[in-house]
């Protein structure tokens, strides 16, 4: 059995463990909720029967009830909570497993809507988009880390520094499920929402301090002294006129006529109560988690809990806020705190002031969050792929002596365990272009994607899907996905004319980086004879630059060129007929493709081939 088969089997046995366990726990909140009103109504009623002839029994029974009744729905929420958190725990591994077999079903839906048809590879590669490799990994929970994910992902000049520092840290958390998936666990029991960071943000900053408040609360709180001071004398007989009144009315008057300090508390007291909920499971988690000791995790993590002010006695002070603040929310309990001093004037004044706090340390922690969710989710690569490898990224010094690329069985993410073919790929130097042909449905187009994506991930510092992969830094570029635009008024082959003179011209950029492309049928667009003579000088307009690369093609013609250009090398897919079926081994061959077979698949599909035409 395989690393990815014990795992798969490991997720299922927890699957249906979850389900057993949650089978017997939501059993016994049936029957507790059973017992709850048996014992209320029973109770209760069997208390007033015996009432009526003995009124101390009778009263004793009722309060037993009572008594029982309370300890019930206590444990009724307890079991709630842990049906809950079974649900959450059952759902994380269930996506998990849908995850490892591309069941995109059992995946969450994609956040970003918008794909940029315009970048160099997003839609080629299939980086976003329903199926895609950003759904595939996204554990996010922010808008934050998601975005941050995505940039990374689709990064137009990877740096070797930042790659390497990011992939030092996804070393350990490929390690660490249960990190990983607690902290997405923690987040779930609070919220079900994705946590908008910019939003709180904004929330915390909005309107600023309040310049009222610099002399109301001073100022009431005098007159409210001085309240207490009359009404006691007048009560005692120790002055004989109610001056309280008059400054009771001048206390009411000031306090009515600045309410507005009061109606933005209650509002910011609201949104901190819905939008702190959501990040305060997480940042008590990541403050109290036993990091491994000298771990880059732990360093990484410091921020949360090697700290005078740690985010828990943030969040605390905040509770304890918005718990006072939530007796003003009563209208009789507010009545009487307001007439003894001016609560609600002081309540708003100390939130004021915890939000002002809250305001220079959230966006650092919720930096250094977003950024651990979108590392977290690049480490999920190696739990879906248990094979899955770092890559050598090749400093400046070792380009001039290793192969400018050195991949060994890299396979595609998105393609199924089961049928995932792997294939070996060397550029040896810079300027190398491979020239593929091969028939119909043989894997060039996989072939191209494989790569790419590949790389991708290695410039993002995630393991990659390969057993070996050793790489210089590259940008990607790529054309495969071409399409028309109506809209634009473009017709399909100048989209991709458009296309590929971007590509060259990054190509040229001296300045640049060395570029990693990727062309599929090149000039599909155009009648046989011009797409030769296009194609011929644009692969020899490629060859040799600052870059490596693919090319495919069905144009066998072309193949000669890799006699006349020595960094040009032909390599193909093939396929055989078998029982009248077309049977593929999807495996990288060397030199030219021999065969084709789109007459063959014309014909097994009960097409008329006529065979006698001369070529």
């Amino acid at each position: 059995m395989t690393r990815r088969e014990r795992r798969e089997s490991t997720l299922q046995k927890m699957i249906a463990f979850l389900d057993e366990r949650l089978a017997f726990l939501e059993g016994e909140r049936d029957r507790l909720s059973l017992w709850r009103m048996l014992v209320f109504l029973g109770g209760i009623g069997l208390g007033i029967f015996v009432y009526l002839n003995n009124a101390i029994l009778g009263s004793s029974l009722m309060v037993l009830s009572l008594v029982f009744f309370t300890g019930l729905v206590i444990m009724h929420r307890r079991l709630d909570r842990s049906v809950n958190k079974h649900r959450i725990w059952r759902e994380i591994k269930s996506t998990q497993y849908a995850r490892m077999m591309l069941d995109w079903d059992g995946i969450p839906e994609e956040k970003k809507s918008e794909p940029l048809w315009d970048h160099p590879y997003e839609m080629d590669l299939d980086i976003t988009g329903p199926r895609s490799i950003s759904r595939l990994l996204d554990i996010t929970i922010s808008r934050e880390g998601y975005a941050l994910l995505n940039k990374w992902l689709l990064n137009q000049r990877p740096d070797r520094k930042e790659a390497l520092s990011r992939q030092a840290i996804i070393r350990e958390l490929v390690n660490l499920p249960g990190f990983r998936e607690n902290l997405l666990l923690q987040f779930k029991l609070s919220s079900n929402v994705l946590l908008d960071g910019q939003r709180l943000l904004d929330g915390l900053r909005g309107g600023g301090p309040s310049k009222q408040l610099g002399w109301l609360v001073p100022a009431l709180s005098i007159l409210g002294f001085i309240n207490v001071l009359l009404f006691a004398g007048y009560s005692m007989e120790m002055i004989t006129t109610p001056l309280w009144i008059f400054s009771f009315v001048a206390y009411l008057a000031v306090f009515m006529m600045n309410q507005e300090p009061i109606k933005r508390m209650f509002n910011d007291a609201i949104f901190l109560d819905d939008e702190l909920d959501k990040v305060r499971s997480i940042l008590t988690f990541l403050e109290s988690y036993p990091y491994p000791e000298n771990s880059r995790l732990a360093e990484y993590c410091r921020t949360f809990y090697d700290t005078p002010q740690r985010p828990s006695a943030q969040m605390k002070r905040i509770r304890r806020l918005l718990a006072a603040i939530g007796i003003s929310m009563n209208p009789l309990a507010r009545i009487v705190v307001n007439i003894i001093g001016p609560w609600d004037f002081f309540c708003a004044a100390r939130l004021e002031s915890a939000k002002a706090d809250l305001v220079d340390k959230l966006p650092q922690w919720l930096d250094k969050w977003s950024h651990l969710e979108a590392l977290i989710s690049l480490a999920n690569v190696g739990w879906l792929y248990p094979e899955a490898v770092f890559p050598v990224l090749l400093t400046p010094e070792q380009d001039v002596e290793k192969d400018a690329i050195l991949a060994v069985e890299i396979r595609h993410p998105l393609i199924p365990a089961a049928v995932n073919v792997p294939n070996d790929c060397q550029y040896a130097d810079m300027g190398d272009v491979f020239l593929i042909t091969g028939s119909n449905m043989a894997g060039k187009s996989t072939f191209l994607k494989t790569l790419g994506v590949n790389l991708i991930l290695a410039f993002a510092g995630a393991p990659v899907y390969a057993s070996a992969l050793q790489t210089q830094m590259f940008a990607v570029f790529s054309s495969i996905k071409v399409s028309d635009s109506i809209t634009s008024g473009f017709s399909y082959f100048y989209a991709e004319v458009r296309r590929l003179r971007a590509l060259l011209e990054r190509l040229r950029d001296s300045e640049g980086q060395p570029l990693f492309f990727l062309i599929d049928e090149i000039f599909r667009g155009t009648n046989n004879r011009e797409r030769y003579i296009g194609s011929r000088s644009y692969i020899r307009a490629l060859v040799g630059q600052n870059g490596v690369g693919a090319i495919s093609t069905h144009d066998l013609d072309l193949t000669k060129l890799g006699d006349e250009i020595a960094k040009l090398t032909n390599v193909h897919f093939r396929e055989e007929v078998v029982d009248g079926k077309m049977v593929f081994d999807y495996k990288l061959q060397q030199g030219p493709c021999p065969t084709t077979n789109a007459l063959v698949i014309m014909e097994l599909e009960g097409l008329p081939v006529d065979k006698d035409i001369d070529d």
